[in-house]
């Protein structure tokens, strides 16, 4: 592995999450997730995307992480779907 110079910019990493109904699981995820971005050579961006949860999952991560960037999508277009929709953001958002 090649050592990341300390003066080079962080490099842009997404960490993408879908869920459909899983708000019980939604707060040790994120917090995790949110909370381990503190290496210095990286910066870390959450995306969460919702395939049409009606337990207020969306709602809990808008309400909780406003650092997680949310997408919801109106139907479950399923885990893999939902996973491109959230590469796709990131990728527009620049990430590496």
């Amino acid at each position: 592995m090649t050592p990341v110079s300390a003066s080079a910019p962080p490099v842009s990493v997404a960490a993408i999450v879908v869920g459909t109904n899983e708000r019980a699981w939604l707060p040790e995820c994120l917090t995790t997730l949110c909370t381990a971005s503190s290496e210095p050579s990286v910066s870390l961006r959450v995306y969460y995307v919702d395939n049409a949860s009606a337990d207020g999952s969306l709602e809990y991560v808008r309400q909780h992480h406003a650092d997680v960037i949310t997408i919801r999508n109106s139907t479950n277009i399923g885990f893999a779907a939902a996973n491109n929709v959230g590469i796709r953001a990131a990728l527009e958002a620049g990430a590496d």
